[in-house]
């Protein structure tokens, strides 16, 4: 039997979802999951975003990309959810087979799926940063995948504690970021 298939769910591609999702991916690969697309709302317009995109040579999908074949829902277009820097909000997300949500800002958690929300976070890149830490992943300096997710996150935590000038800028941010 093949590992199950994930979509991390990033919502608007910024720094901090961007950051937050490749870090998501990692985690779940170290942790044997199988196929793990980062899938992202609407269109990433912004320069800021697309450069981060850039450096990092990632290619995350648009839930339209998931959808072109025409085959399936996109409930059906992987085995399970994980939302980052986003929660499920419309009655289509609430539809899905979410089995996690991490986030910095307030949402709706109903029970049905594990939530870890970190009101007094500033980058949910700093969360998922905890996360590595405790699994035993290591940001090798020549392992490309690993120094990508550690850019990411660097700029996800710059980005959203505004260069740690924001009130809800936590210890966890800066000791993340430091790492």
């Amino acid at each position: 039997e093949s590992p199950p298939s994930v979509a991390v769910l990033i919502g608007d591609a910024d720094p901090d979802s961007i950051g937050a999702g490749i870090g998501m991916r990692a985690l779940l690969s170290f942790l044997g999951w199988g196929k793990i697309d980062i899938v992202y709302d609407g269109e990433i317009s912004l320069e800021q975003n697309k450069t981060v995109l850039n450096i990092l040579s990632l290619r995350p999908l648009s839930r339209d990309e998931v959808l072109k074949d025409g085959e399936k829902s996109f409930a059906e277009s992987y085995d399970h959810f994980v939302f980052v820097d986003n929660s499920p909000r419309s009655k289509a997300d609430k539809k899905l087979n979410t089995i996690f949500v991490v986030d910095h800002h307030p949402c709706e958690t109903n029970g049905n799926f594990l939530s870890d929300i970190r009101l007094g976070v500033g980058a949910a890149c700093s969360i998922i940063w905890d996360y590595l830490e405790v699994s035993g992943f290591e940001f090798k300096p020549d392992d490309e995948e690993a120094v990508n997710v550690a850019t990411g996150m660097f700029f996800g935590i710059q980005n959203d504690t505004q260069s740690f000038t924001t009130d809800n800028t936590s210890d966890l941010d800066v000791a993340a970021y430091a790492h």
